[in-house]
């Protein structure tokens, strides 16, 4: 069945990039110091689009109120994100390990980080709309350029979707 043939390859390929860039394996430890009961979860059912301001009164046993969780799901998410990152360089061709399997320099990574960095708040248009240095004028290299409104609002869209588990779109 070619459904089945598919199914398995995907998995197969799954299995094989868990392998090299690792997993998500974040475990709530409250469900097992507690006799086996979940977190009580915050409502957002009476926010505009979930997106309350900072005066929300969090439920107690909420992972928004324990200190310890949320440093530990900081920690498991960069990771993740860093898993993710390398991910997508590799597919694009930009990985840690070359062709012939052997680790990039750190010239090499450095070379790659210029090509996908983020440019942000401190540039200038030229009349081309290439971001440029506004000391030297000269063009600055990057994938993206956002002024610095643009990138707050990126990063308070982010942590909404991540404290009230809603899609990002």
């Amino acid at each position: 069945d070619q459904r089945q043939v598919e199914q398995t390859d995907f998995e197969m390929m799954r299995n094989q990039t868990k392998r090299i860039f690792g997993s998500w394996d974040l475990v709530d430890p409250y469900y097992q110091k507690h006799n086996h009961t979940f977190r009580t979860a915050a409502s957002f059912g009476h926010c505009h689009m979930g997106d309350c301001n900072s005066t929300i009164a969090f439920p107690q046993s909420s992972w928004q109120k324990d200190p310890d969780y949320v440093q530990y799901f900081i920690k498991q998410a960069k990771q993740h994100v860093h898993r993710v990152r390398e991910g997508i360089y590799q597919e694009y061709g930009h990985g840690t390990i070359n062709d012939d399997l052997t680790n990039k320099t750190q010239q090499q990574l450095n070379a790659r980080d210029d090509i996908f960095r983020v440019i942000r708040d401190n540039f200038q248009l030229d009349d081309q709309n290439i971001p440029l240095d506004p000391k030297t004028k000269q063009q600055l290299k990057g994938i993206a350029y956002l002024n610095q409104n643009a990138w707050d609002a990126l990063l308070r869209k982010i942590m909404h979707c991540v404290i009230t588990a809603s899609p990002f779109f």
